[in-house]
């Protein structure tokens, strides 16, 4: 889950994830979920370009310093990626919805189980 960790350390194993899956797996259009159960700040700073301008980290919303720090030390790695070059999370989910997707998926119509 995305919120139990700090947001450099998102954009952090991102990139790491992406740059190992290119460069070790031949895999350049890896595709990362995060889990987010938080508000829709929240997930914005975890998704894409993490509220930040990804050629510029300083140019940025509300986002915490040690995001932009992080996002500068990784800059140069993240810009390199072809398929994917931003820093955060390819897509994101909230976890009290995914709940409600598995009552429709079992038939239950997004009803709690009796």
């Amino acid at each position: 889950a995305v919120k139990h960790v700090t947001d450099d350390y998102v954009a952090h194993m991102c990139t790491e994830i992406r740059t190992y899956a290119q460069e070790k797996l031949g895999k350049d259009n890896f595709f990362i979920v995060g889990e987010v159960a938080a508000s829709s700040d929240w997930e914005g700073r975890a998704l894409g370009k993490m509220f930040s301008d990804p050629e510029d980290p300083t140019q940025h919303g509300t986002v915490p310093q040690a995001l932009t720090s992080r996002l500068l030390e990784l800059k140069e790695q993240y810009l390199n990626h072809s398929a994917f070059p931003l820093p955060g999370l390819n897509a994101i989910y909230d976890f009290y919805v995914s709940g409600t997707s598995r009552d429709v998926l079992l038939g239950q119509n997004g009803q709690a189980p009796q």
